[in-house]
């Protein structure tokens, strides 16, 4: 994990201070090297049947969550408190199940997000980079790998999603705006102000209040994923019902655009 952290963390440093020279394909490239490690390392999912799939799906899902905190990071505090509440929410379910040193892990990173949150509000004086971004997100996603989600009392069917549950907002974030770019006809990774945290600006918010409602968002999907691990079957459909709702939501909040109201005339 600090192997694949280091490398994740070269990979952005490099971005940052070449900028556009750093090739996209090098940046991508690095980030497979630093899932590959992981997977080297015995940390991987083994939620499918073939071997090959499970190293397939790893690879995907940490080079997805490293770059969706990566894009995450387009307002002061947004993706430092998004990995803040999401942290929170898995340490809660490795404290449960009782995973003392995951908590552990968990607990320093927590410090060191809220330490750097207290620079990085608005209006920040620091920021995450994409080196401080894309550790974040490998970080995160390398931490769901080595929890467990299931218990005596959880279904079999459904707490593998946990960790798609408590990451869901950038995840969600990632998506719509790459769905976007795509329709447009526009490069994936040039960045714009289609993101959640803009959108909700435009429907008259401050800065602070929209990344406020991001975490509570976040933080509202998460905790009852919490729940997976502990849910029969008929509770476990309840919570992802529940998700699915807040997703909805969200992505009205994206794709809804505001009428014009007709200008009365005076009688």
């Amino acid at each position: 994990l600090l192997l694949g952290a280091t490398i994740v963390f070269e990979v952005g440093l490099l971005d940052d201070v070449l900028g556009h020279r750093f090739k996209v394909a090098w940046k991508l490239g690095g980030q497979v090297l630093a899932a590959v490690v992981l997977v080297a390392g015995g940390i991987r999912t083994d939620v499918l049947h073939y071997d090959v799939l499970n190293v397939a799906l790893t690879v995907l899902w940490v080079v997805g969550i490293t770059n969706a905190f990566n894009l995450l990071d387009n307002m002061d505090g947004l993706s430092a408190g998004v990995a803040f509440v999401a942290s929170l929410v898995l340490l809660l379910n490795a404290w449960l199940l009782g995973e003392f040193f995951i908590s552990l892990v968990l607990v320093a990173l927590m410090g060191s997000l809220l330490g750097f949150l207290v620079y990085n509000w608005h209006p920040a004086s620091i920021f995450l980079g994409d080196c401080g971004s894309l550790f974040v997100g490998f970080t995160l996603a390398s931490l769901t790998l080595l929890q467990r989600y299931v218990s005596h009392a959880s279904s079999t069917l459904f707490p593998v999603l946990m960790p798609v549950l408590v990451l869901a907002l950038p995840l969600l974030d990632t998506a719509t705006v790459v769905f976007i770019r795509v329709r447009e006809g526009r490069p994936i990774y040039v960045g714009d102000s289609r993101h959640l945290s803009h959108r909700l600006v435009s429907l008259g918010m401050r800065p602070p209040l929209a990344v406020f409602t991001i975490y509570l968002i976040a933080l509202g999907i998460g905790l009852g994923a919490v729940g997976l691990a502990h849910a029969d079957l008929v509770h476990a459909l309840l919570i992802l019902v529940q998700a699915l709702a807040v997703v909805a939501v969200v992505l009205i909040l994206l794709f809804y655009e505001r009428r014009t109201q007709p200008r009365r005339e005076d009688t």
